[in-house]
């Protein structure tokens, strides 16, 4: 790997880590150009095919859930239940949902390999993210960090019901680059979410365990509460987003791709309901939960109520959560891939990364990846994913979180699956994977550092280029092929013959004279 390639690696891996926390589906995304849904991971990612067709619903649907404990957890032993959470808590936690329904795409791939579409989807994501102390001392006088000033500001939520409407594009720029871009425009229905600079320190007297509280920017945010009418089809909440991607091949057996999606946001104007609570400072002596059933109400009395609110209907705007992959994949073959990944998102201000390596393996109309993953809040899990076409129908479907099936006790869950319609085979794929023309029309490649014209045939069949040297392409040698006796000259030509042997009496003209005595 050249330095060049070395400094485009870790410039992508810096942005990309910027951008993004927590993401997702990493089986699927394993997959790479196996189907049309891959390009809403990375743009740059469009299957073989002339055209792609999706019908709502029935071309894609994604679920994921990842929260740190599960829901069987948290309703048995009702008298426990609360410390017995509380102990499987880090220091940050989350709760994220998140459900896309594919409401239908068309896509064209032209002659030169560009492809160009458009798309729709309907899609909500759900975030609650919390702090373990936070949960500690509304539920428990706990002792640790007395004394101390603890900024509790790491909690925040926000809820979104929106539809993205775009329009994508996808070109292989050069031998070794393939890039895509894809800008959408939002339409939200719903949302609930706390602001990003909402502050609240916290300190506990270590005579009393009372809490010192100081809160500033603390407001709750709503929009859509009664939209779900009338006007579900239109509304005047609009926003706008772009996604992109790109995969490079450093050498013929190297690539790297990245990816960042929902680079966006949304304006809210309709149906608006802030709560907005004044700065203030007050001490608090704490509670005693006994059960879940009784969290709000404790609350309400006791927490809720030294807060004096204001409720206003003033616009606010809101950032979608920002989602990058970054990978590096080795090419053992044109048919398998050993693929490591990070996956991000970006939500509230907060980043957490996910940590994953995989293969895919290509065979025939197949493709099935499998992987083994970190993903927050939990430790190692394995996931997989297959994509499988006959005739114009393909059928998807991919899971992670596979070493627990069991819903009601499972932490984490992605499952997604679909069929596309897909038209035709592409006249020009351009290079496969490892750099040989895949096609038989002449195309200029790169093979072992040259330079030079290869054709992809060889005596009217498809063949694989081994090598360039120069102006000639270096092939596997090929099997003894007998020539037709209609292209034979000694069989075909009856004047090519050569005339029999005579074995009788010389001609006795043909004789020489003899000379007299």
């Amino acid at each position: 790997m050249t330095k060049m390639n070395r400094a485009i690696c870790f410039v992508v891996l810096l942005v990309a880590g910027f951008f993004a926390r927590a993401q997702n589906s990493l089986s699927f995304y394993h997959l790479g150009d196996a189907t049309y849904q891959n390009s809403n991971l990375n743009p740059a990612y469009i299957p073989e095919g002339r055209v792609f067709i999706g019908l709502p619903a029935l071309s894609g649907i994604h679920v994921h859930i990842n929260n740190k404990f599960s829901y069987n957890e948290l309703i048995k032993d009702e008298d426990n239940q609360v410390s017995g959470v509380i102990n499987k808590l880090q220091k940050e936690n989350m709760l994220n949902a998140q459900a896309n329904i594919s409401l239908f795409h068309l896509g064209y791939r032209f002659p030169n390999g560009t492809v160009m579409s458009i798309f729709a989807n309907e899609r909500a994501e759900v975030d609650v993210l919390y702090p373990k102390l936070l949960v500690e001392f509304i539920g428990e006088k706990t002792t640790v960090n007395l004394g101390e000033t603890l900024d509790l500001g790491s909690m925040g939520v926000n809820a979104t019901h929106f539809r993205e409407i775009g329009f994508g594009i996808a070109h292989q720029v050069s031998p070794q680059l393939k890039a895509g871009a894809r800008v959408k425009m939002l339409q939200g229905f719903f949302n609930y979410s706390t602001p990003r600079n909402m502050t609240l320190d916290l300190k506990i007297n270590p005579q009393n365990y009372a809490w010192d509280l100081n809160a500033e920017n603390i407001m709750f945010r709503s929009s859509g509460k009664n939209i779900y009418g009338d006007s579900f089809f239109s509304t005047g909440n609009s926003g706008f987003a772009v996604d992109v991607g790109f995969e490079y091949s450093m050498s013929k057996y190297m690539a790297f791709s990245a990816s960042i999606t929902d680079i966006g946001f949304i304006s809210w104007k309709d149906d608006i309901e802030n709560r907005t609570f004044n700065d203030t400072t007050f001490n608090y002596s704490g509670v005693n939960i006994k059960g879940i059933n009784s969290i709000e109400e404790t609350l309400q009395d006791s927490l809720f109520d030294k807060f004096k609110t204001v409720e206003t209907t003033d616009p606010y705007k809101t950032w979608l959560p920002a989602k990058a992959y970054g990978s590096i994949i080795y090419k053992y073959s044109d048919e398998t891939h050993f693929i490591g990944t990070i996956g991000m998102r970006y939500i509230q201000g907060q980043l957490k990364m996910l940590y994953g390596g995989g293969i895919k393996q290509k065979l025939g109309p197949l493709t099935v990846s499998a992987s083994a993953m970190r993903l927050p809040q939990h430790f190692f899990t394995i996931g997989g994913a297959l994509a499988v076409r006959g005739g114009p129908i393909q059928y998807y479907v991919a899971a992670d979180q596979l070493l627990n099936l069991s819903v009601p006790d499972a932490k984490a869950f992605d499952f997604r699956t679909g069929i596309n319609i897909v038209i035709g085979r592409s006249k020009s794929q351009g290079l496969s994977s490892r750099g040989a023309s895949t096609t038989f029309d002449v195309s200029r490649t790169k093979k072992g550092g040259n330079k030079g014209i290869s054709t992809g045939s060889f005596l009217g069949q498809r063949v694989k280029t081994k090598k360039r040297e120069g102006i000639y392409s270096i092939i596997n040698r090929q099997k003894k092929r007998e020539v037709p006796k209609s292209l034979n000259p000694l069989e075909g030509n009856p004047a090519n013959k050569k005339k029999p042997r005579s074995i009788g009496p010389p001609d006795q003209k043909t004789l020489p004279k003899k000379k007299p005595n």
